[in-house]
Protein backbone atom coordinates (compact mmCIF):
# COMPACT_ATOMS: atom_id res chain seq x y z
CA UNK A 1 0.00 0.00 0.00
CA UNK A 2 1.75 2.88 -0.95
CA UNK A 3 0.15 6.37 -0.10
CA UNK A 4 1.50 9.43 -1.21
CA UNK A 5 4.53 10.85 1.20
CA UNK A 6 2.61 13.79 1.89
CA UNK A 7 -0.62 12.42 4.26
CA UNK A 8 1.33 10.21 6.42
CA UNK A 9 2.42 12.74 8.90
CA UNK A 10 -0.14 15.13 8.51
CA UNK A 11 -2.41 15.35 11.54
CA UNK A 12 -5.28 14.12 9.89
CA UNK A 13 -3.44 10.93 8.73
CA UNK A 14 -4.96 7.46 9.84
CA UNK A 15 -3.60 5.30 12.59
CA UNK A 16 -2.90 3.06 9.30
CA UNK A 17 -0.85 5.45 7.82
CA UNK A 18 1.20 6.40 10.79
CA UNK A 19 1.68 2.84 11.18
CA UNK A 20 2.98 2.46 7.90
CA UNK A 21 5.23 5.20 8.03
CA UNK A 22 6.90 3.95 11.54
CA UNK A 23 7.32 0.38 9.81
CA UNK A 24 8.95 2.44 6.65
CA UNK A 25 11.57 4.32 8.75
CA UNK A 26 12.43 0.77 11.02
CA UNK A 27 12.90 -0.90 7.78
CA UNK A 28 15.11 1.66 6.32
CA UNK A 29 17.27 1.77 9.91
CA UNK A 30 17.92 -1.50 10.12
CA UNK A 31 18.95 -1.88 6.15
CA UNK A 32 21.36 0.49 6.90
CA UNK A 33 22.58 -1.25 10.23
CA UNK A 34 22.78 -4.66 8.16
CA UNK A 35 26.70 -4.38 7.45
CA UNK A 36 27.25 -3.13 11.16
CA UNK A 37 25.29 -6.36 12.63
CA UNK A 38 27.67 -8.82 10.50
CA UNK A 39 30.64 -7.45 11.47
CA UNK A 40 29.64 -6.86 15.22
CA UNK A 41 27.80 -9.92 15.67
CA UNK A 42 31.32 -12.25 17.09
CA UNK A 43 31.05 -9.19 19.65
CA UNK A 44 27.80 -9.44 20.60
CA UNK A 45 27.58 -13.30 20.84
CA UNK A 46 31.37 -13.10 22.98
CA UNK A 47 29.06 -10.07 25.52
CA UNK A 48 25.75 -12.31 25.74
CA UNK A 49 28.16 -15.45 26.90
CA UNK A 50 29.69 -13.04 29.55
CA UNK A 51 26.49 -11.96 30.81
CA UNK A 52 25.38 -15.50 31.39
CA UNK A 53 28.50 -16.63 32.80
CA UNK A 54 28.52 -13.70 34.91
CA UNK A 55 24.86 -14.68 36.18
CA UNK A 56 25.85 -18.45 36.64
CA UNK A 57 28.38 -17.41 38.79
CA UNK A 58 26.59 -15.55 41.29
CA UNK A 59 25.70 -16.32 44.73
CA UNK A 60 22.32 -16.98 45.98
CA UNK A 61 21.56 -13.67 47.18
CA UNK A 62 22.56 -11.69 44.57
CA UNK A 63 25.76 -9.50 45.59
CA UNK A 64 28.33 -11.27 43.70
CA UNK A 65 30.09 -14.39 44.82
CA UNK A 66 31.67 -14.80 48.17
CA UNK A 67 35.10 -16.50 47.72
CA UNK A 68 35.46 -17.16 51.53
CA UNK A 69 32.53 -18.93 51.39
CA UNK A 70 32.05 -21.04 48.72
CA UNK A 71 33.63 -24.15 49.83
CA UNK A 72 32.27 -24.10 53.38
CA UNK A 73 28.91 -26.25 54.95
CA UNK A 74 25.99 -25.13 53.57
CA UNK A 75 22.75 -24.25 55.93
CA UNK A 76 20.60 -24.64 52.74
CA UNK A 77 17.82 -27.85 52.98
CA UNK A 78 15.62 -28.55 55.61
CA UNK A 79 16.83 -29.72 59.01
CA UNK A 80 14.51 -31.91 62.36
CA UNK A 81 15.58 -29.64 65.59
CA UNK A 82 14.96 -29.95 69.08
CA UNK A 83 14.79 -26.67 70.90
CA UNK A 84 15.42 -26.74 74.72
CA UNK A 85 13.99 -24.19 76.99
CA UNK A 86 12.61 -23.92 80.83
CA UNK A 87 11.34 -27.20 80.74
CA UNK A 88 14.27 -29.62 79.23
CA UNK A 89 11.80 -32.51 80.00
CA UNK A 90 9.24 -31.16 77.35
CA UNK A 91 11.58 -29.73 74.07
CA UNK A 92 9.52 -28.62 71.66
CA UNK A 93 10.56 -30.07 68.02
CA UNK A 94 10.42 -28.55 64.43
CA UNK A 95 11.11 -29.09 61.31
CA UNK A 96 13.04 -26.08 59.88
CA UNK A 97 13.64 -25.38 55.40
CA UNK A 98 16.42 -22.68 54.57
CA UNK A 99 16.16 -22.31 50.88
CA UNK A 100 18.28 -20.54 48.33
CA UNK A 101 18.07 -16.69 48.36
CA UNK A 102 17.86 -16.33 52.70
CA UNK A 103 13.96 -17.53 52.58
CA UNK A 104 13.34 -19.44 55.94
CA UNK A 105 10.13 -21.68 56.43
CA UNK A 106 9.51 -23.54 59.70
CA UNK A 107 6.78 -25.38 61.61
CA UNK A 108 6.84 -26.83 65.26
CA UNK A 109 4.73 -29.10 68.01
CA UNK A 110 3.46 -25.98 69.25
CA UNK A 111 -0.38 -25.66 68.93
CA UNK A 112 -0.36 -21.96 69.20
CA UNK A 113 2.59 -21.36 66.85
CA UNK A 114 1.79 -21.64 63.35
CA UNK A 115 3.88 -21.71 60.24
CA UNK A 116 7.05 -19.49 60.26
CA UNK A 117 8.16 -17.10 57.42
CA UNK A 118 11.35 -15.44 57.42
CA UNK A 119 14.79 -15.01 56.05
CA UNK A 120 18.62 -15.91 56.59
CA UNK A 121 21.83 -15.27 56.30
CA UNK A 122 25.39 -16.40 56.49
CA UNK A 123 27.86 -14.56 59.34
CA UNK A 124 31.04 -16.43 59.12
CA UNK A 125 32.46 -19.27 57.35
CA UNK A 126 29.77 -21.53 59.73
CA UNK A 127 27.92 -19.43 61.76
CA UNK A 128 24.46 -18.59 60.31
CA UNK A 129 21.22 -16.16 61.63
CA UNK A 130 17.55 -16.14 61.13
CA UNK A 131 14.75 -14.27 62.43
CA UNK A 132 11.12 -15.25 61.51
CA UNK A 133 7.45 -14.54 62.05
CA UNK A 134 4.09 -16.37 62.89
CA UNK A 135 0.71 -15.00 63.60
CA UNK A 136 -0.88 -16.43 67.19
CA UNK A 137 -4.37 -16.88 66.17
CA UNK A 138 -7.07 -17.27 68.63
CA UNK A 139 -10.21 -19.94 68.62
CA UNK A 140 -11.87 -18.05 66.17
CA UNK A 141 -9.12 -16.37 63.55
CA UNK A 142 -8.69 -13.54 65.01
CA UNK A 143 -4.86 -12.15 65.28
CA UNK A 144 -3.75 -11.86 68.38
CA UNK A 145 0.04 -12.06 68.49
CA UNK A 146 2.79 -12.27 66.63
CA UNK A 147 5.37 -14.54 67.58
CA UNK A 148 9.08 -13.04 66.00
CA UNK A 149 11.57 -16.40 66.32
CA UNK A 150 15.27 -15.34 66.28
CA UNK A 151 18.29 -18.21 66.37
CA UNK A 152 21.90 -18.05 65.37
CA UNK A 153 23.71 -20.99 64.70
CA UNK A 154 26.86 -22.61 64.17
CA UNK A 155 26.84 -25.53 61.89
CA UNK A 156 29.20 -28.75 62.58
CA UNK A 157 32.61 -28.75 60.51
CA UNK A 158 31.23 -32.02 58.77
CA UNK A 159 27.59 -29.40 57.51
CA UNK A 160 25.61 -32.61 58.45
CA UNK A 161 24.30 -30.29 62.41
CA UNK A 162 24.31 -27.38 64.17
CA UNK A 163 23.83 -25.81 67.22
CA UNK A 164 22.34 -22.37 68.03
CA UNK A 165 20.51 -19.71 70.87
CA UNK A 166 17.24 -18.92 69.99
CA UNK A 167 15.24 -15.88 71.42
CA UNK A 168 11.11 -15.83 71.05
CA UNK A 169 9.18 -12.11 71.62
CA UNK A 170 5.88 -12.18 71.38
CA UNK A 171 4.24 -9.11 69.66
CA UNK A 172 1.07 -7.27 69.69
CA UNK A 173 -0.92 -7.37 66.00
CA UNK A 174 0.40 -3.31 65.85
CA UNK A 175 4.25 -4.81 66.21
CA UNK A 176 4.72 -3.66 69.92
CA UNK A 177 6.65 -6.09 72.10
CA UNK A 178 4.63 -7.87 74.76
CA UNK A 179 7.17 -9.81 76.33
CA UNK A 180 10.32 -11.86 75.84
CA UNK A 181 10.65 -15.96 76.73
CA UNK A 182 13.58 -17.05 78.04
CA UNK A 183 16.36 -17.71 75.70
CA UNK A 184 16.01 -21.51 73.89
CA UNK A 185 19.29 -23.64 72.68
CA UNK A 186 18.89 -25.41 69.48
CA UNK A 187 20.33 -28.41 67.76
CA UNK A 188 19.41 -29.23 64.60
CA UNK A 189 19.76 -32.19 62.26
CA UNK A 190 19.93 -32.32 57.97
CA UNK A 191 17.30 -34.03 56.43
CA UNK A 192 18.99 -36.32 53.98
CA UNK A 193 17.51 -38.13 50.77
CA UNK A 194 17.47 -41.44 51.59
Amino acid sequence: MNLPRRNRNQPGASRLERKINRMNRLKALTQRLAPVWTIKSGWLALVITGVVVSLATADDSGRGSDRNHDHAPQIKGSWFQTIQSIDPAAPTQALVSFAKGGVITASANVSSLGTLHGTWTRKGDREFTWTALSLGLDPTGVHVVTFRVHDELKLARDGQSYRGRGQVELLSPDGHLITELPPTTTYGVRINAQ
